[in-house]
């Protein structure tokens, strides 16, 4: 099960972690430990599969999925669990927005 993780009102945040859109501004082990805490949060609530958060590109070209949080489960049932967990959780004064997202899209990284 696919989600897609955002908070509301927020430019481009991730779910908690910090701001995806200074991700590029980020060193790699920051950027690694912002993953790192997401996959966390959320193995509370089932098996991560994966977590990707899409990156500004350096030569500043639009990127698909910028300001989500894309976070794969092992089942759709913990999927189910988590989204009914993260969804209306506040974080920095903003409320987490959770959205399905197909599977095939993700792993094709359509974002």
């Amino acid at each position: 099960c696919m989600l897609a993780l955002g908070l509301q009102g927020a430019k481009v945040t991730v779910n908690g972690a910090g701001e995806v859109g200074q991700a590029g501004n980020l060193s790699t082990q920051e950027y690694e430990d912002i993953l790192r805490d997401i996959r966390t949060e959320c193995a509370e609530f089932g098996t991560v599969l994966s977590v990707v958060i899409p990156r500004p590109a350096k030569d500043g070209t639009r990127v698909a999925g910028l300001g989500k949080v894309f976070v794969e489960y092992s089942t759709t049932e913990e999927g189910m669990a988590a989204a009914g967990k993260l969804a209306g959780r506040t974080f920095a004064d903003r409320t987490v927005l959770v959205s399905y997202y197909p599977r095939e899209k993700y792993q094709r990284r359509i974002f």
